[in-house]
């Protein structure tokens, strides 16, 4: 898993008594991802994590004690109140505006590959195709949902599969089977659609194998 950085951000804030020192810290820069949970904690100088409350305009916030998720739901800036949790009531600290990108294309591999060389068995032990962002500790945000696999020896054409899905069907994993070393192997056409989104469906990138000697 991709080590998480965290950067801190100071800033001060005259407040209606005395100035306050909050702290914003998020995955990989102060900026968020849409349609994704991106982690952030906040904290407030002298203040409990427990009386923090922070609200946002711009998608889902969850989580407590300092350590919060959003979700931002469009690309554009989100707003987020910092609140202090006063008996029965809330006292805003902080408004922070928050810059929101769209999610990154996500990179398809086989068995941690995109291109170059495999062995035959890591080839045919896979079970599919599977999607991640990189530089994100963030898999599966994008769902395969169809692929063409094409299969060469030298200038002759072995096979090409259609296949329904990020899983291997029975013929796709019968074409890999009947493969050789230096046989190239390629994955094209490859589609893949939002998880828990109503969007169309996004053309990834391809994968170009050669199967090692």
């Amino acid at each position: 898993m991709k080590r998480i950085i965290l950067i801190c951000i100071y800033i001060n804030i005259l407040n209606i008594a005395k100035s306050q020192k909050s702290v914003l810290e998020a995955h990989k820069s102060i900026e968020l991802v849409q349609g994704i949970d991106n982690p952030i904690r906040i904290m407030l100088e002298g203040i409990n994590c427990d009386l923090i409350e922070i609200t946002t305009d711009n998608g889902q916030i969850s989580g407590k004690n300092c350590n919060f998720i959003i979700n931002p739901e469009y690309v554009g800036i989100a707003e987020i109140k910092i609140n202090k949790i006063i008996a029965q009531d809330t006292q805003l600290i902080e408004i922070r505006k928050i810059r929101v990108k769209p999610i990154p294309i996500p990179m398809v591999r086989i068995s941690s590959k995109s291109s170059g060389m495999i062995g035959e068995k890591e080839l045919k032990s896979q079970l599919g195709l599977y999607s991640i962002i990189e530089g994100y500790d963030i898999c599966g945000q994008i769902r395969i949902t169809r692929f063409r696999l094409i299969v060469m020896r030298g200038p002759k054409l072995m096979g090409v599969q259609q296949n329904k899905g990020g899983k291997f069907s029975m013929s796709t994993r019968r074409l890999l089977n009947e493969t050789k070393p230096r046989d190239q192997v390629y994955f094209v056409d490859i589609y893949g659609e939002r998880i828990n989104k109503e969007a169309e469906e996004q053309k990834l990138q391809a994968i170009e194998l050669t199967i090692k000697d």
